[in-house]
């Protein structure tokens, strides 16, 4: 037979799955970020002439924004200049939407827009390439 669980009980039931929740989403962060450092201290090849370019990717499956409304304008378009912590657009999974910024360990502190790589509102791959930027 089933026990029910008192309201205080389940209080603290739901407090510890919340927090658990969110540990392993800072875990995810946390894995994105440093396979974002790797991919910028690797220098992975890539087409003619573009070595040296810095490659943000995608921290997961999702949709990616490039404007946080429909009617507003892009957050960059190639040719822009980036600091540490430029946001660059948006992927939304299941109604979350999460932040691609530019920066993190090994990043240079500035940089300019190259080439952005996935239109808007596309659907795109966990580390599928979105922009190259060039560092300055």
């Amino acid at each position: 037979m089933t026990e029910r669980m008192s309201g205080k009980r389940f209080g603290e039931w739901l407090a510890a799955r919340a927090t658990a929740v969110a540990a392993e989403k800072a875990a995810v962060a946390a894995v994105a970020a440093e396979t974002a450092a790797a991919e910028v201290a690797a220098g992975a090849a890539g087409e003619a002439g573009d070595a040296g370019l810095i490659r943000v990717t995608a921290p997961s499956e999702g949709i990616f924004y490039r404007r946080p409304t429909p009617d507003a304008p892009a957050y960059v378009e190639p040719g822009a200049p980036v600091a540490q912590g430029t946001v660059l657009g948006l992927v939304e999974v299941m109604k979350c939407f999460n932040q691609i910024t530019y920066g993190g360990p090994g990043f240079p502190e500035r940089g300019e827009i190259v080439k952005v790589l996935a239109e808007d509102a596309a659907e795109v791959q966990f580390r599928q390439e979105l922009f190259w930027v060039r560092p300055v």
